[in-house]
């Protein structure tokens, strides 16, 4: 019985040895106290004692704090605060430290590198000063504290907040709670109580923290107990801030100067002469020129005026005929070459596509068809552009260029200078990702927008490109994302204005204009004067500016009362007698429809994207420096 008490009594023992070695052996923190003090002038002077019991594992030369001094306000604009160690201490004497720089912030390291503690309980003292921690509102205002911070390695057994206010406190309008646990938890498991005398306000932890969680504070006071900043001085602490909008904002200011300068000096047209109406085009210029010239270059609606003058010219016939697909009426058009000597009646431009057109051609979509079509329209478009771009105008791309390189490089040193290197990469990799993406969806819709149905096919993809835009807005800001914007719009506008006429071509447009006052303003009598066959010579032209109903409807009655049949189209006809007006509001559309059909695949060919339903997913991850600390 005796050996059984005894072996019992050596258990116990051992089992209460190893339990003490193994409490001995966790290095957590027993004691956290701090001590604030805000001053009347908004900074805040913390004293923070650490006492901790370290035992070789983590905490072998002394351990690290970390201080957020970066911050993000409700717009994405950065808001950054000071932070200046005033004194380190362990057991009460100096010690070595050393500062680092974080991504959002800064972190201590305490010790010696070079010396490694020996197991056993340490206090450490780090007292430092603040700014910008105050919250300003309409009725108050209050300091919201992280004390601890929640980025712990260690449990901590208990914590402790002493917030000292200034002298003239009227503590009877002081308010405070506290939070305890992890990040956004409301749990409240402390205690708390205002001492009058003292003007402070002190908080305890009635439960252990564990690693990652934290003790928040919050006290607020009655407005104008400390400084609140004038408009001047948070104006001068938001561009401190935000260097990178300021730099924006200089820049685009420099562009505008230089878009004003180069502007009056090579963008402002030739004085327009008083415009009065003409019964006819400029000489020497076919529909397509004429065009190209009042447009400065667009290319809409030219190839079909080309087509349009090939007809009544009588180089070849345009034959429509009325078909039903699934019960929906549609005109299909057939180009018929005519055998006849070319003459000069018509341009350059207008020869070639006569010579490449074959001999009957229906406009919808064939593979030979469209490969034709999209040749003739780049060697016009090419021809147009080498005959009139500098000779009756100029879009000044040089100077374009040099606005949009000088945007670009503002762009790029205000967003860098905004972002913290961390985010800089993942910025760049989703504008460079967003230029492509938002490219390929605008390639699509272009080549398929005759088909409502690929609004649906692109909504996951649109989707997609809403969520990597908010995705950056949220990075650059909402103040850098307005300067990007103004960036685009100031050269957009600047690519409008900075094209000028040149002296001739400024001849040519005030003359254009005129006989786009004729077609709008021309009265019964100015019209009965015409024949048909002015009709059919200029109606090219009113095509290519837009007119062509304008110019029908003031033609009505005269070609009716001539019983007009046009000899360049057959099949599309109102009734037993012809309807100019209804023919070219059909003709039109269905004309330009079919040239755009023949050009351009149907969307079932593909869109460019997988159809399995799959689409790239941003995966987007931040990794803050989180107030807390461990050892080293």
């Amino acid at each position: 019985m005796k050996v059984l008490k005894k072996v019992f009594l050596i258990s116990i023992l051992i089992m209460l040895l190893i339990s003490t070695v193994s409490n001995a052996a966790t290095e957590e923190i027993l004691n956290y106290e701090s001590e604030i003090y805000i001053n009347e002038d908004a900074t805040m002077i913390v004293e923070e004692t650490i006492q901790v019991y370290a035992a070789g594992i983590d905490i072998k030369r002394g351990i690290y704090r970390d201080f957020p001094t970066k911050y993000k306000d409700n717009y994405g604009n950065n808001y950054n605060v000071k932070f200046e160690v005033l004194e380190v201490l362990r057991d009460g004497k100096a010690e070595p430290y050393k500062t680092e720089k974080k991504s959002n912030g800064i972190r201590v390291y305490i010790g010696d590198s070079d010396t490694t503690l020996r197991p056993g309980y340490y206090t450490y003292t780090i007292k430092y000063e603040t700014n910008r921690q105050i919250g300003y509102f309409d009725d108050h205002d209050e300091l919201y504290w992280n004390v601890t911070g929640n980025g712990w390695a260690f449990n901590i057994d208990e914590a402790t907040a002493t917030v000292h206010l200034p002298e003239n406190a009227d503590m009877d309008k002081v308010n405070f709670e506290a939070y305890t646990g992890a990040q956004g938890s409301t749990a409240k498991q402390y205690t708390a109580y205002k001492d009058e005398y003292n003007n402070t306000v002190t908080f305890r932890t009635t439960s252990k923290l564990y690693n990652s969680e934290g003790l928040t504070i919050v006290v607020g006071f009655e407005k104008g107990l400390v400084h609140e900043p004038t408009f001047q001085e948070k104006v001068k602490y938001f561009f401190s801030d935000n260097k990178g909008i300021f730099i924006g904002l200089i820049g685009a200011v420099i562009i505008v100067i230089y878009c004003i300068i180069t502007w009056h000096k090579v963008g402002k047209d030739p004085k327009k002469d008083i415009i009065i109406p003409r019964y006819n085009p400029p000489d020497g210029f076919s529909p397509a020129e004429i065009k190209y010239i009042e447009s400065m270059g667009k290319y809409d609606k030219v190839f079909e005026a080309s087509i349009l003058n090939l007809a009544v010219k009588g180089y070849i016939k345009i034959e429509t005929t009325e078909k039903s697909y699934f019960g929906l009426k549609n005109h299909e058009i057939t180009l018929i070459k005519q055998e006849k000597a070319i003459e000069n009646d018509i341009s350059e431009d207008e020869k070639d596509i006569y010579n490449n057109l074959p001999k009957e051609a229906t406009l919808e979509y064939s593979s030979s068809l469209q490969g034709k079509l999209m040749n003739m329209q780049t060697a016009q478009k090419n021809y147009l552009k080498k005959k009139m771009e500098g000779k009756m105008y100029s879009k000044n791309i040089k100077m374009i260029t040099i606005s949009a390189i000088m945007s670009i490089v503002v762009a790029l040193i205000s967003l860098i200078a905004s972002m913290s290197i961390v985010e800089v990469p993942v910025a760049l990799f989703i504008t460079i990702w967003l230029s492509i993406w938002t490219s390929g969806i605008a390639a699509i819709f272009k080549s398929v927008k005759k088909s409502p149905a690929i609004i649906i096919v692109l909504i996951p993809f649109l989707l997609g490109e809403v969520v990597a835009t908010g995705i950056l807005i949220s990075l650059i800001s909402i103040s850098m994302t307005i300067i990007v914007l103004l960036l685009i719009v100031i050269n957009i506008i600047y690519a409008i204005l900075i094209k000028a006429y040149t002296k001739e071509g400024r001849q040519i447009k005030d003359e254009i204009e005129g006989f786009k006052l004729f077609i709008k303003t021309a009265s019964e009598d100015e019209i009965k004067t015409q024949t048909p066959e002015t009709f059919d010579k200029y109606f090219p032209y009113a095509y290519a500016l837009g007119l062509e109903n304008e110019w029908a409807k003031k033609f009505e009655n005269l070609l009716e009362s001539y019983n007009y049949e046009p000899t360049w189209c057959t099949g599309m006809y109102v009734g037993p007698t012809f309807n100019v007006s209804s023919f070219t509001n059909s003709f039109s559309s269905s004309f330009s429809k079919s040239i755009s059909s023949a050009s351009t695949p149907p969307s079932s060919s593909g869109s460019g994207f997988s159809s399995s339903g799959r689409r790239r997913r941003i995966l987007w991850w931040r990794w803050p420096e989180e107030a807390g600390g461990g050892g080293w």
